[in-house]
């Protein structure tokens, strides 16, 4: 399957939506063809991932230009567009797939942003278009999977917590690629 994931975050930030975000990709990968279109001036690379990035440090109109062109980018024939919420992603996305049929899930992992939208009338405007537009929208509701476990070099490996944390991504993954096939 050919899946685009668009986000404002990406490591090097360090917000739970920009780590989430490297292991989706990273995990969608392994059986999957994934490009990023992301906000990021020196972003972590993962291996066969494209990657099309957008310098934060633009003005907020220069960066939805420069987003909506990075959009352009994307490989022809997606099968699945995966939104991480944010106004500077969520404009850019209407505007190029409005009248596309390819299925859009938004994902509402950046809770800052989120509670950001809702107090602004043109982002929540916005940000309802897509939720009607989107197959699915993830919310905290959801199965998201936990924090990955701190690894320390002088304790035992946390296996049992590795492995509750493995299971969540399996659970989320699989629950993700299912609302694309039938909700």
């Amino acid at each position: 399957m050919r899946i685009a994931i668009l986000t404002p975050l990406f490591p090097p930030d360090t917000t739970y939506s920009a780590e989430y975000t490297k292991e989706l990709a990273f995990r969608l990968s392994i059986k999957h063809d994934v490009t990023i279109v992301l906000y990021g001036h020196l972003p972590e690379k993962i291996n066969s991932v494209h990657m099309e990035c957008v310098d934060k440090r633009l003005s907020p109109i220069a960066r939805a230009i420069s987003f909506l062109r990075a959009l352009q980018k994307i490989p022809p024939k997606q099968e699945l567009i995966l939104i991480q919420n944010g106004p500077s992603v969520e404009l850019p996305t209407l505007i190029k797939f409005f009248f596309r049929k390819i299925p859009i899930i938004l994902m509402e992992s950046d809770k800052p942003a989120l509670k950001r939208t809702r107090s602004n009338l043109f982002q929540r405007f916005i940000h309802g278009i897509l939720e009607k537009k989107a197959v699915y929208v993830f919310a905290e509701k959801d199965p998201w999977p936990t924090e990955k476990p701190v690894i320390h070099p002088l304790k035992e490996s946390p296996q049992i917590a590795l492995g509750i944390w493995e299971m969540s991504w399996q659970r989320h993954l699989n629950e993700l690629l299912t609302k694309n096939k039938h909700d």
